[in-house]
């Protein structure tokens, strides 16, 4: 990863390539990964809790 200015929000921060015309070919954009997930609508990646404990899933306790 390159650090450098964001294009979006000006802050200094890891950058990642962002192709403007889309299919991941040039031209690119470099953006942080923040304003990358804006342009592209991600929300939240799932974590390793979130994917042991699905929603309609019931949580199992360890018995002692």
């Amino acid at each position: 990863m390159i650090i450098g200015k964001c294009k979006k929000c000006g802050k200094i921060k890891f950058l990642t390539k962002h192709s403007k015309i889309g299919n991941h070919q040039p031209p690119y954009e470099m953006v942080c990964r923040k304003c990358h997930d804006k342009i592209h609508g991600i929300t939240k990646y799932k974590t390793k809790y979130d994917q042991k404990y699905q929603k309609g899933t019931k949580r199992q306790h360890k018995r002692k």
